[in-house]
């Protein structure tokens, strides 16, 4: 009995559970507020709009939606408000806007139309610009306050008060064309890495409505590349011609924003060095280059063995401490506990420089400096020179040495010399510099 009387009992529970998920089925936006409709961009923070000056006019779509229940279907009308309803909405929120001058856009449908479909929730309103007419109007408005006011001036359903003004700020661009990479990538390769190849895809970009075929030449520009190493201090080679294969032209397709050049690089045709190929948009068919993101720099480093110092010795030094380290060839011993220092009683100034004779003549392609191992770690900036004959320079590279007990690498201009000149121009305590091991790669 009692188990009869607890079946009827879950049977009457599961009904009433039932009825309930049955009326929530049925009724599943009984709870949704009724349909508004407001600006996407609408608000006293207003919307830039950038056009791009290309010599035809552009379309911007301002967005209406419809949020709350769907099912509905709805018309919407907008107007442009006048200097005067401007003058109120300023007053009451803050705001310093003056109506764009209609010389500048026209509004091509001042309503929209939301058919009783769920999914149909977005619209536009259409604003077409003149862009090199709004550039004029924008040259003479110095505090850049323009803005083209529209308000939702009635609607078939509710809408959003806080979000029912747009105002629409024009502003003006070249239509320049760009590179899409820009900076420096680079591959660094060990003496017994296999190199064989290096893809790469260089995107050439417009950010405006393109309605044309531009053609984009494309370069590995030995200038570039000079300017380059001017300016960083470095020594980098161009490329061989012979290891790589550039696209010279890639076009960016009326309707496209995207247009592609690719580099291979033949790794198996590279000897040891410091590589660079910048790879610049040199020209367009139609428009500018945006000379700030015209290039691309791909550096390859392939580390050349350490050559063999047996026999090697310093053979002039401006300054040394006697009884503070081992001396000048403390650098070539293979001893990273042993070092030379620099003189510092009586103090003497900078540069510092210490010559190492290889005994034969050598191309090399980097060198290797460590501080002295210690709390003081002093050398920091100088540079490298090569010499034949121990008279004639040439200035092959330069470095700036980390505070820090490990072996630093700098890679130098490919050169062939016997003698190796490290001139320490500056250090982390005034004057004084120390090296433990200098290590010298090539072949």
């Amino acid at each position: 009995m009692i188990n009869m009387k607890k079946n009827i009992l879950l049977m009457g529970l599961s009904a009433f559970l039932a009825g309930i998920a049955l009326s929530c089925s049925d009724n599943t936006d009984d709870n949704l507020p009724g349909n508004k409709v407001y600006f996407v961009n609408g608000g006293g923070e207003g919307a830039n709009v950038t056009l791009y000056d290309t010599g035809v006019k552009d379309i911007y779509d301002l967005h209406l939606y419809r949020s709350g229940k769907y099912g509905n279907a709805a018309n919407v009308k907008v107007k442009i408000l006048s200097q005067a309803e401007v003058d109120v909405y300023n007053q009451t929120y803050g705001t310093n806007y003056i109506p764009f001058p209609a010389s500048g856009y026209s509004v091509l449908n001042n309503e929209v139309t939301y058919n009783g479909k769920d999914e149909e929730v977005d619209r536009s309103v259409q604003i077409e610009f003149d862009p090199a007419v709004v550039r004029t109007i924008l040259e003479g408005n110095l505090t850049n306050n323009y803005a083209i006011p529209v308000q939702i001036e009635n609607a078939s359903v509710d809408f959003n008060t806080a979000k029912n003004v747009a105002f629409i700020r024009p502003l003006v661009k070249d239509p320049l064309v760009y590179m899409g990479l820009t900076g420096f990538v680079y591959y660094s390769y060990k003496p017994d890495d296999k190199v064989q190849s290096i893809a790469m895809e260089f995107p050439v970009k417009v950010d405006f409505k393109n309605l044309w075929d531009i053609t984009c030449d494309i370069v590995a520009s030995q200038d570039i590349l000079d300017e380059y190493n001017n300016e960083e201090g470095t020594f980098y080679t161009l490329l061989p011609s012979e290891s790589y294969t550039l696209d010279d032209k890639a076009v960016i397709k009326n309707g496209e924003k995207k247009a592609v050049a690719k580099l291979n690089v033949d790794g198996t045709k590279l000897s040891y060095g410091n590589y660079a190929l910048p790879v610049v948009l040199k020209s367009v068919s139609k428009f500018e280059v945006d000379r700030q993101k015209d290039a691309y720099l791909i550096g390859i480093f392939l580390e050349a063995p350490k050559l063999n110092r047996k026999g090697w010795e310093v053979i002039d030094c401006n300054s040394v401490k006697q009884g503070d380290g081992q001396g000048v060839n403390a650098i070539l011993d293979g001893d990273v506990s042993t070092y030379w220092h620099a003189a510092y009683s009586p103090l003497v100034d900078f540069p510092h420089y210490l010559v190492i004779d290889m005994k034969q003549e050598k191309t090399i392609t980097q060198v290797d400096m460590q501080q002295r191992d210690s709390s003081f770690k002093d050398t920091k900036g100088g540079k490298f020179y090569i010499s034949s004959d121990n008279q004639d320079w040439e200035y092959i590279g330069s470095f700036n040495m980390k505070e820090i007990a490990e072996m630093q690498n700098f890679g130098v201009k490919i050169a062939k010399g016997r003698y190796l000149k490290i001139v320490i121009e500056s250090g982390y305590r005034t004057n004084l510099a120390a090296l433990s091991e200098v290590d010298v790669h090539g072949e």
